[in-house]
């Protein structure tokens, strides 16, 4: 029988952490519900694949649109139990012709999916600025890392970059973009209808941005959406892995050697 293929895989890393604030209901049902609300959510076939540690059980979850092509997919015994894992099982087994990832204590604006499809038409990676918000929902400030809640590419982009490196601990993310830098794709990155695409601002406040067209054949192209704010909104989680950073010496002490092997190997760190 042949396998069924899908528009769009999304897959969904989760630890199953619960959050206080709200009842005690999972990060990762909030997720799902930011998915179902997508304005391109009927519009396309779409599985989506949450992704979990070895040997841990598939939650009961409560009724949404979105648990009708939800799939979890165990990470193979004998792996280390991480988010890089979680994602790399779950990619693997995705189906779909477009690849686009969401940690499950993030969300998406509900025309996020459709904003970013729309820029993936004229390029091989799409990325987007985040609003970090506390644990309650309250807003902190806007984010412009490409951090994974924000990439949507062609599966086969994955495939040809490969899957997180598992030796890492905090920095996967910047390592694996910074192979997909040297692969010299075009990269797009959605930034909120308030951003001043000019020169001036881009060195003077965000120097990253400008330092996205630095050393490569094709620079970031900046997508400018209608909304004020970011389309993706990312939870300051003191269970994540920047959370561990700001509390434990340990922590911080095996960042900076992640960082220190990642200026060695790139000639700079990522972006």
């Amino acid at each position: 029988m042949p396998t069924r293929a899908f528009d769009l895989s999304i897959v969904v890393p989760s630890r199953l952490q619960v959050q206080p604030e709200r009842n005690g209901s999972l990060w990762l049902s909030r997720a799902l519900g930011t998915i179902a609300r997508q304005t391109a959510f009927k519009k396309l076939s779409i599985e989506i694949l949450v992704g979990l540690d070895t040997g841990v059980a598939p939650p009961a979850l409560p009724p949404s649109p979105a648990l009708d092509c939800v799939r979890f997919v165990n990470a193979p015994a004998g792996r280390k139990p991480s988010q890089a894992a979680a994602i790399n099982t779950a990619a693997t087994a995705a189906r779909g012709t477009t690849l686009a990832v969401l940690e499950d204590d993030d969300a998406w604006k509900q025309t996020f999916l459709q904003t970013a499809l729309a820029a993936l038409a004229d390029c091989d990676f799409v990325s987007s600025s985040q609003m970090l918000v506390d644990r309650h929902g309250l807003p902190l400030e806007v984010m412009y890392f490409p951090t994974p809640s924000g990439w949507v590419m062609p599966r086969a982009l994955w495939q040809e970059i490969g899957g997180f490196n598992e030796r890492m601990v905090y920095h996967v993310d910047v390592e694996w973009i910074g192979r997909l830098n040297k692969s010299g794709k075009r990269r797009a990155h959605l930034v909120e209808s308030g951003f001043p695409l000019d020169d001036a601002f881009l060195k003077q406040h965000r120097r990253w941005l400008a330092h996205l067209a630095k050393g490569q054949p094709h620079p970031v192209k900046l997508v400018q959406h209608r909304w004020p704010t970011p389309l993706v909104v990312r939870t300051q989680n003191e269970a994540g892995g920047t959370g561990q950073i700001r509390r434990s010496p340990d922590a911080a002490e095996r960042s900076k050697r992640e960082m220190a092997a990642l200026r060695k190997r790139f000639g700079e760190i990522p972006w």
